[in-house]
């Protein structure tokens, strides 16, 4: 096969050409039919070596370009176990790294590898990987090295070891199996050769991977292959080239990039194993790990001596530029770390310092969530959030909460194209679970359609102070606190002592209309205290809002609840609700969610057609963030073994009821009656065509939902992170030319609607008056109805599109005092109409504005359909300061988030994402502002189109310049009469702008706004933004229409 003597002198030329007599040699190993003479070919190449050189030596690999050696990897020193090793110059050398790894390694009991599928990272000449296999006995084990010599060098070395000298197969320790059908040899980057292969997952990935500070000259994206010179095809086995990571600064960036493949490709109840150098200090070293939700353990420690040709210079700059400080030792018997500066002056005056090495074990106990999270994190979008990735908490039962939300978000994020806006009364699945929890630790027996969702508590007390006419109402001293900026004329607000005793003799006594209690911790437990007190307000007649927010926990062992125990056996009567914020969180402190619980249906429909009035939605993500935390407590239990429990009822409020407490206030009666409202009571299902909700649902940003994640995904955001006042104001001056001053202040809420509540109620605390232009957002008149605020219309006509003139304001402002002027710029909802500059400011100048408050709603800016060139310029109305007006604005309809219920107080998280969102947006960030000209091009597409359909279809439109949503007369519909049916009963409508959305609704599946809620008569809204779709299903609709009438 082979002379000896050839073979030696030819490898002598060169190490290419020793390099290629091996290749041959493998191939001839790799051959069965000639495995065995290539082997014992190998045995006398060994022995060749070893009679001239008794040690391995430079001389060695001078002489021949490769060499042979042993490790002893057998820990009793009266027992040798060899493994011989073929060593090329382009390969490292066995030595203390990876004899202290091993060492780690072989610490473990013998069961945590045998029999089982490990992996090896950075194998390099593959002894270690060889040393598991013979030692351990595992089912499979695979060596993976990016330094294409070193795994051929790794596949002879193998049959070197798994053939004896005479060509024998050689059995591992354990199992006695033959280990030339365990080892296999691949050259990849990390854990590459195995991902978008067909999932292969193993027991163990454990590996030795090199940390350099600074990266070689050339990076990893380059082709290095087998030819390169020896020198090259070393620094590429020690290459550190930059991943993107933050941990790159300490040379931790490919620990980092194979900890996250490791992810993907370990077992439930694996474990990841790496030897880590310690230069950049434990804390560093763990929190690595940690920031990703893994558990981590230290297995082995040593000390070794650093290497003489390590740089430390580029450690002392970071040290000079950061609070860091490496960790090197002056001896290895020494405890005390030094720096990297007095180590290099130790050095340099003849020391010899030392770093620690360190073997980790990573485990996880949640390893499916964190592989959600970390399938989001891949796209290269993701890196900031990556880089602020932190679950790390020292109590694990935060962590795993957070795992557990983020694993949803990102399921979420991932599979949502848009923010919807959700249902008034809260996620259906999260009431659900709440329902679920208390039926399952309380054994009452409630569903969803027992609860509502409210943003907090304040919201939910505030609305139902609004909707009861009460003249009294009593409170305990936390709830009175809140109550009292509601106090006024309308009613009387006591505060009571937090003693049920008490509060019982007070109402005997006073007889209120309304009372908010909480129980105090001794009465919380007393099933008692909570009955006396139903059965007292019942006589009296006073609804009871008993909060329960103090004493309730999601927990899988809760604590005794007299209120909840009394539910298990009894009804709840209609007069009496439970409120419970939910507000306990750890995670994210200003998180809030709050759910009413009663059984009067009356009362479910009344509060949650307030709530969408006056706050619109729930955030979602605080609503998953809770929903996720009950799912975790319910998953587990076997319902459907339990199903023989009776089902609580829901009850209408009787005659008898009506009579005795205290019902609705005429005007929140009034405006339920806007069609914005009314509309609800239709029996709309999922299959209809909704044209009626101005919500986006076109595709979000994506830069919105890598600044969501970022925002939920980190810990300890500052307060400047949070600040988007700059960034807000900024816009405000590119869009609408108002500068920033001292006198600019700038109010969030949880989206447009309750900033709207606010400023209605601040116009009726100051006697104003509310003006609104005849065309105007169908909510916001009603939700003026809903406080009863005087309101006065100012006329516009479709000559101009339905805009205000000023000749119109001057009348109004010249014949009202202390007017509150809403305008929707610079679209106008719901004609779709554009302001000019000239006609803005034109409105803006008019006689007398100064006496006026003008309310600015500028949510649908950004969604014209044509950028115009003229720019808006209200810092000349606004700086003199004599115009008082307050600017709408949020995110929820130009980047499709109306679910995340941001307006111009939510939760830190979400001011930071918005930050971020709205910093992209000033600076013009391509990716984004590519994203929102697709989105203007759809909704000017989609308005032709629908221009065109309804045209041929007998209806007169009015052309739209931006928004969502564009307006259209059915002009050839008018007194025409039409029979539809619906599941019960049939209708005729003799057809005008009024009733055509319910024949269109009955006849068609189609719903959109009739002209009571755009306020325009005979003009009806269509919406845009819907998806494609329901689109053009409205299309066909509409021309089904068409040929019916």
């Amino acid at each position: 096969m082979f002379n000896l003597h050839t073979f030696v002198e030819q490898c002598q030329q060169s190490s290419y050409q020793a390099f290629e007599n091996f290749k041959v040699v493998l191939r001839l190993l790799e051959d069965k039919s000639s495995r065995r003479e290539a082997r014992l070919f190998l045995t006398e190449l060994v022995n060749y070596i070893r009679e001239r050189f008794s040690t391995v030596n430079e001389a060695t690999i001078q002489s021949f370009h490769f060499t042979f050696l042993s490790v002893d990897i057998s820990n009793n020193k009266d027992h040798s176990e060899l493994i011989n090793l073929l060593h090329f110059p382009s390969t490292f050398t066995p030595e203390e790294w990876s004899y202290t790894f091993f060492e780690g390694l072989s610490r473990y009991d013998a069961a945590e590898f045998q029999n089982k599928n490990l992996v090896e990272l950075g194998c390099g000449n593959g002894w270690i990987t060889i040393a598991m296999a013979k030692k351990f006995g595992p089912r499979k084990i695979f060596g993976l090295d990016i330094n294409p010599r070193a795994i051929i060098c790794s596949k002879i070395n193998l049959y070197l070891n798994v053939l004896d000298d005479q060509a024998n197969d050689v059995k591992d320790d354990l199992n006695e199996e033959n280990l030339i059908d365990k080892i296999e040899f691949y050259e990849s980057d990390l854990l590459g050769y195995f991902i978008n292969k067909e999932p292969f997952h193993f027991d163990v990935i454990f590996g030795c991977i090199p940390q350099v500070l600074y990266p070689e000259n050339f990076t990893i994206d380059e082709i290095i292959n087998e030819n390169q010179n020896d020198d090259l095809l070393y620094s590429y086995s020690n290459y550190c080239a930059k991943q993107g990571y933050v941990e790159d600064v300490f040379g931790l960036g490919l620990i980092a990039k194979a900890f996250e493949q490791g992810i993907d490709l370990i077992k439930s109840r694996g474990k990841l194993i790496f030897n880590m150098g310690g230069r950049p200090g434990q804390k560093i070293l763990e929190r690595l790990f940690e920031r990703r939700g893994a558990d981590i353990k230290k297995i082995w420690q040593r000390k070794v001596i650093q290497a003489s040709d390590t740089d430390i210079t580029p450690m002392i700059k970071i040290e000079e530029q950061s609070p860091i400080r490496f960790e090197f030792y002056m001896g290895l018997n020494s405890d005390e770390p030094i720096s990297a500066k007095t180590a290099k002056y130790y050095v340099d005056a003849g020391g010899q310092i030392c770093h620690s090495l360190t073997v980790y074990e990573c485990t996880f106990h949640n390893l499916d969530s964190i592989r959600n999270i970390f399938s989001l994190l891949k796209d290269v979008d993701y890196q900031e959030a990556l880089h602020g990735l932190d679950l790390c908490f020292n109590d694990k039962s935060i962590a795993e909460e957070k795992i557990q939300f983020l694993s949803a978000l990102a399921q979420k994020l991932n599979n949502m194209p848009f923010f919807p806006y959700g249902e008034i009364k809260g996620d259906t699945i999260f009431r659900e679970r709440i329902a679920q929890y208390l039926n399952s630790y309380y054994h009452t027996s409630f569903t969803h359609q027992h609860l509502l969702i409210a943003p907090n508590i304040r919201s939910l007390i505030s609305n139902i102070v609004n909707v009861y006419s009460a003249s009294l109402i009593l409170a305990d001293t936390d709830h009175a606190k809140g109550l009292r900026k509601y106090e006024s004329k309308n009613f009387i607000l006591l505060e009571v002592p937090q003693s049920s005793t008490l509060l019982e003799e007070l109402i005997i006594k006073l007889k209120p209309q309304v009372v908010f209690f909480s129980f105090n911790e001794l009465q919380s437990k007393s099933i008692e205290c909570f009955a006396s007190l139903i059965s007292v307000t019942e006589q009296q007649g006073t609804r009871l809002f008993v909060d329960m927010s103090a004493y309730f926990e999601l927990s899988s062992s809760p604590k005794n609840n007299g209120i909840l125990n009394y539910l298990s056996k009894n009804n709840l009567p209609n007069h009496v609700a439970i409120i419970c914020g939910l507000v306990k969180n750890k995670v994210y402190s200003d998180l809030e969610d709050c759910f009413l619980l009663t059984q009067n249906e009356n009362m479910i429909e009344t509060l949650a057609y307030s709530g969408g009035l006056t706050y619109s939605r729930t955030p979602m993500f605080s609503q998953l963030y809770y929903s996720e935390l009950l799912f975790d407590l319910v998953k587990f239990q076997m319902v459907n073994v339990r199903k023989n429990w009776k089902q609580a009822g829901l009850f209408k409020e009787t005659v008898d009821f009506e009579k005795k407490f205290i019902m609705l206030r005429n005007n929140v009666l009034e405006s339920f009656n806007h069609p914005c409202i009314k509309i609800n009571e239709l029996p709309i299902t999922k299959n209809t065509i909704r044209l009626d909700k101005s919500e986006n649902k076109l595709v979000s940003p994506k830069s919105l939902k890598t600044s969501i994640f970022e925002s939920f995904i980190r810990q300890n955001i500052t307060n400047e992170e949070i600040d988007a006042l700059p960034e807000i104001s900024t816009l405000l001056k590119s869009r609408f030319g108002i500068n920033s001053s001292d006198k600019l202040k700038i109010h969030f809420g949880t989206g447009v609607a309750p900033l709207f509540s606010a400023l209605i109620r601040t116009c009726m605390e100051q006697q104003g008056i509310l003006v609104f232009p005849q065309s105007t957002y169908g909510y916001f008149y009603a939700t003026a109805m809903y406080f009863n605020a005087p309101i006065k219309i100012i006329s516009t006509s479709e000559n101009n599109q339905f805009k205000v003139l000023p000749s119109e304001l001057s009348q109004i402002i010249n014949n009202t005092a202390n007017c509150w002027i809403v305008l929707n710029f610079p679209l106008v909802n719901p004609t779709g109409a554009r302001y000019g500059a000239s006609e803005i400011e034109a409105i803006l100048s008019v006689p007398g504005i100064s006496n006026a408050t003008i309310i600015i709603d500028t949510v649908f800016s950004g969604l014209e359909f044509e950028q115009s060139v003229e720019t808006y310029r209200l810092d000349k109305l606004f700086d003199n300061g004599k115009i008082k007006y307050a600017v709408l604005g949020g995110i929820s309809e130009e980047f499709a988030g109306a679910g995340l219920r941001f307006g111009y107080l939510p939760h830190s998280t979400m001011l930071y994402a918005c930050k971020k969102i709205y910093g992209l947006l000033n600076k013009q960030d391509s990716f984004l502002l590519k994203t929102l000209e697709e989105q203007r091009c759809t909704l000017k597409s989609r308005a032709d189109r629908l221009s065109k359909t309804l045209t041929e279809c007998g209806w007169k439109i009015l052309p739209s310049q931006g928004g969502l949503f564009m307006i259209a007369s059915p002009v050839s519909y008018f007194n025409k009469v039409i029979e539809v049916s619906s599941s019960s009963e049939k209708f005729s409508y003799t057809l005008n702008g009024s009733n055509i959305h319910e024949a269109l609704f009955y006849t068609t599946g189609l719903l959109i706004n009739n002209d009571i809620w755009t306020g325009i008569k005979g003009y009806c809204r269509f919406v845009l933004s819907v998806s494609a779709d329901d689109f053009d299903k409205a299309l066909v609709a509409i021309k089904k229409f068409y040929e019916l009438v």
